[in-house]
């Protein structure tokens, strides 16, 4: 695995904003050998992790597709927006709002990401990806893993027993939180516990509960 320290470098210096040449607006691309190449860049909104970055020295060169696995971070200086890359194990399983069912069970796969940082710290960091919903992983020194909800079918019995009544065709597990008590103690700490029990599998509450558990974890005598 790459150095996740050097993956999720974050650029806080302030750069001006750029006219746009086109869809591509200035930043950068940092390869795996740590090689940065300044230019033009365009991904789109949507970014997807096997679709590549284009890339163009200058306004008149012609774009040059660039596959994730070549990079490990880019970065839009119009936008001030940077994805990570992180080759990671993913379970792909999501609840479909409308439908209310479980979608991709128990599909797992090794891939490429471009990961959007949410909280870079110095013990703990929280990055996402979205694709048909958010997808959220966790990151310790060079350690990654991703954050995950679990779901159950209900049985022939359950729904029998329940016949009566509109629910979901799954049981699900909050198996995140289970995964949050291995970097934190949340027992001895009241206030943490309660924004703990609180928290819901979203960007706000992660980032707020992640953000939190990073900073009592560098500097405990804050709380």
């Amino acid at each position: 695995m790459r150095n996740l320290a050097l993956l999720i470098l974050f650029f806080v210096y302030n750069v001006p904003m750029q006219a746009q040449k086109g869809d591509y607006a200035k930043g950068f691309i940092v390869s795996n050998q740590g090689d940065t190449s300044q230019g033009l860049i365009e991904w789109k909104k949507n970014f997807k992790c096997n679709e590549p970055i284009y890339f163009k020295g200058n306004s008149t060169d012609l774009p040059s597709p660039i596959n994730l696995k070549e990079v490990s971070s880019f970065y839009n200086s119009e936008s001030k927006k940077q994805l990570v890359v992180v080759k990671v194990k993913v379970k792909w399983e999501y609840v479909d709002p409308i439908e209310l069912n479980v979608i991709n069970n128990d599909s797992i796969s090794t891939a490429f990401l471009p990961l959007k940082p949410l909280h870079l710290g110095d013990s703990l960091s929280l990055l996402s990806y979205h694709d048909k919903t958010d997808f959220f992983f966790l990151v310790h020194g060079d350690y990654i893993e991703q954050l995950v909800r679990e779901y159950e079918f209900l049985t022939d019995h359950e729904r029998l027993v329940h016949s009566n009544r509109i629910l979901p065709a799954y049981k699900s597990y909050d198996t995140w939180k289970v995964q949050l008590y291995n970097y934190y103690n949340f027992n001895s700490d009241k206030k943490m516990y309660n924004l703990s029990l609180d928290a819901t599998f979203d960007e706000y509450n992660l980032t707020k509960l992640v953000s939190r558990m990073d900073r009592y974890l560098c500097y405990p005598k804050i709380k």
